[in-house]
């Protein structure tokens, strides 16, 4: 096994820390605060039945690379059960046949294929976390009234079939980001009317053939029944533009599009008066409406990766204000009273303020991406040329509508250089033979993207030549 940070396993008067090793052993270090006395070293259906482990509630085996768990586990009185980031390719069968008590399961990053068989501990179970596996059907006990307090489930990064509701739900909290969700699964959401977080985006890393994929978001709006949702994520998924319906969740606190390709954020973001974060990152908004800058609540914006050029005083009490790598020219005032600032890669030279650098280094110890210093560089004007192009009257690209590039790189009467000067020419060569055939007429025919500036009602095209 790795060598990983220790766990700790809480009960009334002990601590138990587990640490895997690489004889495939478990270190169980059983101490009081007081003692700090140590044990041996046993394996992990050793630890089980060598200690009086019925006061232990919360049970830590992560990164242990462990592919089962043994069924005396199952004896343990646990509330808590995280087994994440293992090997496990099914459930642990101790989830059947014990463990009735549990409220916390986390069986997140596995190897997983199905849990369809409901747990002993459905009942009572609170949290549900199975996401990163390869679970193909969402567990349908779930729909039933056999879990009555579940209220957390993250079943991202997994394969959907459909998901559908048969019983009223009192979940709180959804992240089902990365698993195939179309438009027909929109309803399952919104008949979940205590829903409190919802997170149905997709990852910055996409996983292959899993992302979720919607046509129509303004679909996710029409007759919810919503009215306590709080946290609202649609990151990576096509919106362009937010939907009116959004704005009718007053009770939002929270709002993450980033990578939608926004253009803008429309004036009625003021009805989201609860609204405290806001991130618009990664986008194409080129300007921060004035009904952003005084929503009362609002603490947190981050619009880095923009195009915004403009911003108005904020009256609100914000602390963080990210617009890194945007094309501003001038900030306002309120740039004294923020918190958190990075205004770095834009057209503004932040030297002018004196705050500012110990405002932007704050903030970004709160990050974890590399992040350049310093103002961009205006784009240069290029002047415009009439040498550049044909434009004289008369000429077949003297108007716009009818410019042809191909046309502007042509050369009329243009003769290949004599390359044979001196040579013999060959007697079988006529003069009939350099004849134009009009074969580059039919190449400039299939370059051309735009039809030529002639009058076709002129009779002598119709006419015959010679």
């Amino acid at each position: 096994m790795k060598n990983v940070q220790q766990e700790i396993l809480t009960t009334e008067d002990t601590f138990v820390s587990v640490v895997p090793t690489r004889d495939n052993t478990l270190k169980v270090q059983n101490c009081t605060e007081d003692t700090g006395e140590r044990v041996q070293l046993c394996k992990l259906h050793e630890f089980l039945t060598t200690f009086e482990l019925t006061k232990i509630t919360t049970l830590h085996l992560q990164n242990c690379e462990i592919s089962q768990l043994p069924r005396d586990v199952q004896k343990l009185n646990l509330k808590r059960l995280v087994l994440n980031h293992n090997q496990l390719k099914e459930v642990p069968s101790c989830l059947y046949s014990g463990l009735e008590a549990l409220q916390v399961l986390d069986l997140s990053h596995n190897l997983i294929k199905t849990f369809d068989v409901e747990p002993a501990c459905s009942r009572n179970i609170v949290s549900l976390k199975l996401s990163h596996n390869k679970i193909y059907n969402f567990p349908h006990w779930i729909m039933t009234c056999h879990c009555p307090n579940l209220i957390e489930i993250d079943y991202s990064a997994n394969f959907l079939t459909s998901v559908s509701v048969a019983r009223k739900l009192t979940l709180k909290k959804i992240t089902m980001n990365n698993s195939q969700l179309l438009d027909v699964d929109f309803e399952f959401f919104k008949r979940i009317s205590t829903l409190e977080y919802l997170d149905i985006g997709n990852t910055n890393c996409k996983l292959t053939k899993q992302e979720n994929e919607f046509k129509d978001i303004t679909q996710l709006f029409v007759k919810t029944k919503w009215k306590e949702l709080k946290v609202l994520k649609l990151d990576h998924i096509l919106v362009s533009i937010i939907p009116d319906g959004l704005f009718w969740i007053v009770s939002l606190t929270e709002l993450h599009l980033s990578h939608c390709e926004l253009s803008w954020i429309p004036p009625e973001v003021q009805y989201l008066t609860n609204l405290e974060v806001l991130d618009v990152s990664h986008n194409s908004i080129c300007g921060i409406p004035k009904e952003l800058a005084i929503l009362p609540k609002l603490r947190i914006v981050k619009a880095s990766f923009n195009l915004v050029s403009s911003v108005d005083d904020f009256t609100n009490e914000l602390e963080i204000l990210d617009l890194y790598h945007n094309e501003l020219e001038t900030f306002p005032n309120s740039i004294e009273r923020i918190k958190f600032v990075d205004l770095e890669q834009n057209y503004v030279d932040m030297s002018l303020y004196k705050t500012y650098g110990e405002k932007r280094d704050s903030f970004r110890q709160m990050l974890d991406d590399g992040r350049a210093d310093g103002p961009r560089v205006p784009p240069t004007e290029v002047p415009s040329s009439d040498d550049d192009r044909l434009s004289s009257e008369g000429s077949v690209c003297g108007n716009d509508d009818f410019y042809d590039a191909d046309l502007v790189d042509e050369t009329w009467d243009y003769e290949e250089p004599n390359v044979n000067v001196g040579r013999v020419r060959n007697p079988e060569i006529t003069p009939s033979d350099d004849e134009w055939t009009g074969r580059e007429e039919i190449i400039i025919r299939e370059k051309r993207t735009t039809k030529p500036w002639i009058d076709v009602n002129e009779d002598w095209i119709f006419s015959d030549v010679e």
